[in-house]
């Protein structure tokens, strides 16, 4: 029995004594790399500041005036309901739909503005206040709903009106500050605009002159969609400024606000530390290196390209580094960095409905003059009818009373999720 003790002490003396160790390798570590995360914080910074700016004339201060009275009025299902045309424009539904007056107006007066920065404290990192960006989606909605709802009327003016108010906020929110959520929002405005839009082309709704000025805002909006990659930068650069003021004696976890203080939290991520001497500060150190590498690579394959192209090959580049093989390395990268494909997927399927609208307003044009769809697509211009996804034609369908074009999408399968298509209707 007392022999059995003695093994049993001994076992716990040596984990004990291990345990001391690893604390002792980790903290040296520690000491090691505060000085270099701290460097790498000053960096961030210095790229951060590059995006503050104070204009006097800011779309921001209307937009700002939006979320407000969007926050007071807070939004009607009934809007989001007839805008996916689940239900039908009843007076009560007209009733709702117009209740916005003051945000149509505000959002023009934003929209006339030459630049949209929102206020971000980017010293403060992950922790810096951002804007209540729900109640900017909800007024997409109310833009796209006016739309709508003016095209089941007869009333084309105001639908275009409309359309081309929602494509001119979008384009306004997208080229604002460059943080990832605004980027994302953006996209979900430009959506819902782009809906409505198609459904105009599909009942033939707009006349040539109409078409004329709807293709040229889409145009304008495509040659000026600005990278993904900056974002990305920017969102890089907020998580490395963070983590270059985590306090000292703060687990990882307890810095970013995840979990209470807590010994053993500690203790653990020194032990899923352990490729990096069991320092989660030198583990982060590694991630944000091997992040700015594989982003600064990404940002080289942009070179001689444009629109669409540049964020294929971002995203072509990005897939090449391997990110999900070094995530299973380092625990930190694998938690921090957000998923690249399912963002870059959702932006080019945005540019890709955009080249296809265009598309789609130059055959609805030349079935106004001359009575019928072209049988090809190669009288225009390839930036217009060539698939980014494919890299070939949009595949366009004749039949008796319509047309179809149609993209497999990211993942370049018919029949998935992310297949995007129009179908114009003829007389």
């Amino acid at each position: 029995m007392i022999k059995v003790l003695k093994t049993i002490g001994t076992f716990v003396l040596c984990v004990i004594g291990a345990c001391i160790i690893i604390v002792i390798i980790g903290w040296i570590t520690d000491l090691g790399t505060r000085g270099q995360l701290k460097k790498e914080g000053e960096k961030s910074l210095t790229f951060l500041k590059q995006f503050q700016m104070e204009p006097q004339d800011n779309a921001w201060d209307y937009y700002n005036q939006v979320i407000e009275d969007m926050k007071k009025r807070k939004l009607d299902y009934v809007v989001s309901q007839y805008l996916t045309q689940e239900i039908e424009l009843t007076p009560e539904v007209k009733t709702e739909i117009t209740a916005y007056p003051d945000l149509i107006q505000l959002i023009r007066q934003g929209n006339a503005q030459p630049d949209c920065w929102i206020p971000i404290p980017y010293e403060e990192g992950a922790a810096a206040w951002i804007p209540e960006y729900v109640h900017l989606s909800g007024a997409a909605k109310v833009i796209g709903a006016q739309a709508l709802a003016a095209l089941e009327n007869n009333d084309p003016d105001k639908a275009l009106d409309r359309n081309l108010l929602g494509l001119s906020y979008a384009q306004h929110m997208v080229h604002g500050t460059p943080i990832l959520i605004n980027y994302m929002v953006s996209l979900v405005i430009l959506g819902v605009q782009l809906n409505t839009i198609e459904y105009a082309l599909m009942h033939d709704a707009y006349d040539a002159d109409q078409l004329e000025r709807l293709h040229k805002a889409l145009t304008d909006y495509e040659e000026g969609f600005p990278s993904l990659l900056v974002s990305l930068q920017v969102e890089q650069a907020t998580m490395s400024l963070t983590i270059a003021n985590w306090p000292a004696g703060e687990s990882m976890f307890q810095s970013i606000g995840v979990l209470e203080s807590n010994i053993l939290y500690g203790f653990g991520e020194r032990l899923i530390s352990w490729r990096y001497w069991f320092s989660m500060r030198n583990s982060i150190l590694h991630a944000i290196r091997y992040t700015n590498n594989m982003l600064a690579t990404a940002e080289q394959s942009m070179v001689g390209k444009k629109g669409v192209e540049q964020d294929i090959a971002v995203l072509q580049s990005l897939e090449q580094s391997r990110p999900e093989k070094y995530a299973k390395k380092n625990l930190f990268f694998g938690l921090y960095m957000p998923n690249l494909p399912s963002m870059f997927s959702r932006k080019l399927n945005s540019q890709a409905r955009i080249r296809m609208v265009q598309c789609a307003v130059i055959l609805r044009s030349h079935q106004k003059k001359y009575g019928n769809f072209p049988q090809k697509l190669d009288a225009f211009d390839q930036d217009i009818t060539r698939d980014p996804f494919t890299n070939e034609t949009w595949e366009y369908i004749i039949n008796d009373k319509e047309i179809t074009l149609q993209s497999p999408g990211f993942d370049q399968d018919y029949n998935t999720d992310d297949d995007i298509a129009i179908i114009l209707q003829g007389k």
